[in-house]
């Protein structure tokens, strides 16, 4: 990397929690631990039956790391999917059980989809407890498999329009709430149940509603979250123009960092909500991104520079991060694959290694 591109790219970035100050946090930063104090990495590889599980331990070796943490997600097809999803615990229990340390963070539906002819299920019934009774099982199934300690990622990107407990209107946005707090109500009063922690989290996406409306109160809520990507549709960002020079599109890569960070439902929106009712902040999902439309920014060290200075400045508060490592965002060499983004790979593993064992 050289001129313009290597000077700009290994410039610290301001605090997003004090934009202001020049190069705020950049000299103060949470260093590396192993995965033994915050802020906690984590890997979400979205690979169906396994899991994930051999990519997160791969991930791990690759950062020269011991210890990093797991991201499941459970099915929404029907109830069954939710509290009796062996084919996900199972696999699970017996990796966090084969290392101190370890924990995973399983996405859990909050209402799943509705089979053709049935009766639908919504977050209006939700907000009554009358699907309490699944969340009870799956809790149970929880402690029998020594998961208690997962940290439940409940109702993830609600703010979004594609899950089936979406909270996109007002009053769904009450409902999703009460809804979200039957369930962990319940799931906290099953017999062994007690250390489990849950994530509210969102995806940055507009609402036509305050975020308050759909936050189910501090007693419910362990942690706020936010899933970021490098992708965005303001105006002259992406796509990139034709034979953009280097220095074009760090410009570019630059304004879509701004896009993401400003606004009502941008990422300093989210950490200021974090911060006011003093819950520790997490990014359960983050990466790259590359798409047939063009609005991502492909191959972009200076996401993954940003994205680190976020996650290890100490004004942020980050409790754990782990990269959504699939598909778009498919950065890391796992699986016997090959990097899709060499130059953002390179410098993750720079930034978020490990030194290298010494050699006898």
């Amino acid at each position: 990397m050289v001129g313009i591109f290597a000077v700009l790219l290994f410039q610290p970035v301001a605090s997003l929690s004090n934009p202001s100050a020049e190069n705020a946090g950049a000299t103060n930063l949470l260093p590396l631990t192993d995965n033994r104090q915050p802020p906690f990495m984590g890997l979400y590889e979205n690979v169906p039956k396994a899991g994930g599980i051999d990519q997160v331990d791969e991930y791990a070796t690759w950062l020269n790391r011991s210890l990093v943490w797991g991201h499941g997600s459970q099915g929404w097809e029907n109830w069954g999917s939710v509290e009796k999803s062996f084919w996900l615990i199972v696999p699970w229990s017996k990796w966090v059980a084969a290392l101190p340390g370890r924990r995973v963070v399983l996405s859990v539906p909050l209402i799943p989809g509705t089979p053709k002819g049935e009766k639908p299920f919504t977050l209006k019934e939700g907000a009554t407890g009358a699907y309490n009774s699944h969340f009870a099982q799956l809790a149970k199934m929880l402690v029998d498999h020594k998961l208690d300690n997962s940290i439940i990622r409940l109702g993830w990107e609600f703010d979004g329009s594609w899950y089936p407990w979406a909270a996109r209107t007002p009053e769904n946005a009450g409902y999703f709430a009460q809804c979200f707090k039957q369930v962990v109500t319940t799931m906290r009063a099953q017999p062994g149940a007690e250390k489990l922690t849950f994530c509210w989290n969102g995806c940055g996406e507009g609402l036509p509603f305050e975020l308050a409306a759909a936050y189910p109160g501090d007693d419910c809520v362990d942690f706020v979250g936010l899933d970021i990507y490098d992708k965005t549709w303001a105006q002259d960002v992406y796509p990139y123009p034709p034979n953009a020079s280097a220095a074009e599109k760090l410009e570019r890569q630059t304004k879509a960092w701004a896009a993401l960070c400003n606004g009502k439902f941008g990422i300093k929106a989210w950490l200021a909500f974090a911060k006011a009712h003093k819950k520790p902040f997490m990014i359960p999902e983050w990466g790259l991104w590359k798409t047939k439309d063009g609005h991502g920014g492909d191959d972009n060290p200076f996401f993954v520079q940003q994205m680190f200075t976020l996650i290890h400045d100490p004004e942020n508060n980050v409790y754990e991060a782990a990269y959504w490592d699939a598909r778009e965002a498919k950065v890391i060499p796992t699986g016997g694959t090959t990097s899709q983004y060499p130059k953002s790979a390179e410098l993750f593993r720079n930034l978020f290694s490990l030194p290298a064992p010494a050699k006898p």
